[in-house]
């Protein structure tokens, strides 16, 4: 739920970028964001949120092909045990 989340608000930090490129006027979002890269000493640039916002959509259509094969997995194990014992009777 936490990698979801991020996915969604690691597009919020571009667009205040994309609207204002100094960064004056920012949400609180943005801000943790910008605070979060300080401590790894990157520069808030188009660059650096682009890449955010990319590697948390790709670490969220990982974790959503992991879950869809993980139910599917589980389902079809189920369907099979109950074919099975409706065969043996």
């Amino acid at each position: 739920i936490v990698i979801l989340s991020l996915s969604v608000l690691s597009l919020i930090p571009l667009a205040d970028y994309i609207l204002d490129q100094s960064l004056n006027n920012t949400s609180r979002i943005t801000d943790l964001f910008i605070n979060f890269l300080d401590i790894w000493k990157v520069e808030p640039n188009f660059i650096s949120l682009a890449s955010f916002f990319v590697v948390s959509q790709i670490l969220k259509g990982f974790i959503t092909v992991f879950i869809n094969y993980s139910v599917l997995k589980f389902k079809y194990d189920v369907l099979r045990k109950i074919n099975k014992a409706f065969h043996r009777n």
